[in-house]
């Protein structure tokens, strides 16, 4: 009686090792555990000594892989039927210059930001409308450094409960909105590859 094995793709898999095994880049799952060990130590593909490359597969080719080296199996794919397996060399010691990356990024997308704001600001006269609203209100215009308080403190509580973010935790478990847009660029590029994939091998 053949055994059924039930595996499993993601869309993007991103990998480590130069051996890249279906282990590695899919979820594997038969009633025999001898059966899964073999499965999920097939090699599908060898990279080549460089920092990155993408590889495209599709479930067929996995399929084909098993059951040509592993007899006497039924194969159920789930997932995925054509993914992206982005290759990326494992370099310790350069960890460090990719901290330093995104602290100046970070920096700059926060200085940036703020000169937006402040530009804007300027633009449509917020000072000018809080002495007006302000001698409007009370007929003096002591409140506007209150108000400016005010208004910066509005903003960056804005921001932060728009991001859905505080620090490392979140108010919620929904994913924020900065979340869901790379997402979706994300499943676009992937999308995008995989097509091109399919031009060039037409």
């Amino acid at each position: 009686m053949k055994e059924t094995v039930y595996i499993s793709f993601n869309k993007n898999t991103i990998v480590t090792d130069s051996r890249i095994t279906i282990g590695s880049i899919a979820d594997v799952w038969c009633s025999d555990k001898n059966v899964t060990a073999k499965v999920r130590a097939l090699l599908i593909a060898n990279a080549p000594d460089v920092k990155s490359r993408r590889y495209v597969f599709s479930a067929i080719d996995i399929i084909k892989i098993i059951q040509q080296q592993v007899e006497g199996v039924d194969v159920n794919a789930l997932g995925e039927p054509d993914f992206v397996i982005s290759y990326k060399k494992d370099e310790a010691e350069k960890r460090w210059w990719t901290n330093i990356k995104v602290f100046v990024i970070c920096m700059i997308v926060f200085f940036g930001g703020a000169f937006a704001i402040t530009a804007y600001g300027n633009d449509v006269d917020v000072e000018g409308i809080f002495e007006h609203f302000s001698n409007f209100v009370g007929g003096r215009d002591n409140s506007v450094l209150a108000m400016k308080i005010c208004y910066c403190v509005g903003i960056s509580l804005g921001v932060i409960i728009f991001y859905n973010h505080l620090a490392s935790r979140k108010k919620e478990k929904d994913p924020t909105p900065m979340e869901i847009g790379m997402k979706l660029y994300e499943d676009d590029v992937n999308t995008t590859i995989i097509n091109n994939s399919e031009k060039e091998s037409r």
